[in-house]
């Protein structure tokens, strides 16, 4: 799997969790926070904090539009 940078992961990056599929939904980059929410029934929302630097494996990452 790919890996990014935590800081940079924007909404709708799509990471694996315990066996289960996780859709960012926000990530605050000054308190170095970011919440995930699963993408299938029953629905679960986490929250995790990260260091300045850290790497995540990611399942998919959304395309920039300029």
């Amino acid at each position: 799997m790919p890996e990014q940078l935590a800081v940079s992961m924007q909404p709708g990056t799509i990471l694996g969790y315990q066996n289960r599929s996780w859709r960012v939904i926000w990530n605050d980059t000054l308190t170095q926070r970011f919440r995930v929410r699963t993408t299938d029934a029953p629905y679960e929302t986490k929250t995790f904090c990260y260091r300045a630097g850290q790497m995540i494996q990611v399942r998919w990452v959304p395309s920039h539009r300029l």
